[in-house]
This record gives C-alpha cells, structure tokens and sequence, in this order.
C-alpha cells in the first residue's frame, strides 16, 4: 500500500512540475509566469518581513508569531481553496488513475500531499521571513523549536479545511445544470 502511494505520489510530483515538458512558445511562457511568480512571492515575502519588522520597531515583537501563523494560514487557506477542486478531482489522469487496480484514497491522499507540500512552501516562506524580522527579540532556543514546528504545520489544517470546502462546493454544484457558474 505504502509503495503504491510513493509511486503516485512521484507521479502527481512530476506532473505538477513543469521540466523538460516545454517546447518553443511553451518555453517562453514557462518562464515568463516563473518570473511572475516569483515576482510575487518576492512581493509577499518582503510584505511579511517589513510588518513584522514595523511591529518590532513599536514593541509588539510579541505579536510577531501570531501574526506569522495567521498570515501563513491565511495564504494556505486562500490557495487551496482556490486550486483545490482542480488538483483533487479535476485533473486529466484522474480518470486513468482510478481505472487501475490501485484505491481510490491513495489517488485523492496523494494529490492532497502534493497540494500540502506546495502550501507548506509557501507557509515556510511567510513564516521565514517574518522570523528574520523575530530574530532580535527572541528568547532562546525553544523560540525557535516552536517557530520551526510551526512553519511546518501551519498549512495543515487549512489544506485540509479548504480541500473540504472545495469539496463541498463541488458536490453541491454538480447538482445544478451550469456548474461552472456556482
């Protein structure tokens, strides 16, 4: 069970993953939205560390870790709400996937490990800069086991609310004749 799940897994991982798959006009645009993303991540990564360098400078450093997870949260639960449908069940494997002999849970779990793992990444970041910011008044090594801790698993229980939202959602328009509409 656990080398069927690693192997859709590295499937899910290399599909998402965009190398060696582009060719001429493709090429092109796979960078031209690479700039683009990390244009923006750049933007929300300076964003996050110049607030929780404001907030040090007016001496609320003690504000810092909550506004860290809140942000990192707030940016999960944004993301995955919006691809989450896409990822879990709209895909073009997915049919594919559920025809073989493997479960269905192991096809929905990997997709959803895959869709954590990318919001972790961004958690990471949020988490990361706002704690360069934290480093001057932190008070010691438990400061950071717990930073460290919670950059990890802030994206948890967001991915996990808004792939059920998502979800929900989906249920519920599939009932109505425009679906795409609701």
């Amino acid at each position: 069970m656990s080398r069927q799940f690693g192997w859709l897994l590295r499937v899910q991982l290399l599909g998402v993953l965009p190398f060696g798959r582009q060719k001429g006009k493709g090429l092109l645009r796979f960078w031209a939205l690479g700039v683009l993303y990390v244009g923006l991540a750049a933007m929300l990564l300076w964003y996050c560390y110049m607030l929780a360098a404001g907030l040090g400078m007016i001496g609320l450093s003690r504000l810092i870790p909550l506004y860290a997870i809140t942000l990192g949260s707030l940016v999960t639960i944004f993301f995955t709400f919006l691809k989450a449908n896409g990822v879990l069940f709209g895909c073009r494997d997915y049919e594919l996937l559920t025809a073989l002999p493997v479960p269905t849970v192991l096809v929905i779990s990997s997709r959803f490990v895959v869709m954590y793992l990318f919001n972790m990444a961004l958690s990471v970041g949020v988490m990361a800069a706002m704690g360069i910011a934290y480093a001057p008044y932190a008070d010691g090594m438990a400061t950071w086991v717990f930073w460290v801790l919670g950059a990890l698993l802030a994206s948890l229980i967001p991915t996990t609310v808004a792939s059920l939202a998502a979800a929900l959602v989906a249920a519920v328009s599939s009932r109505f004749r425009y679906s795409n509409v609701v």
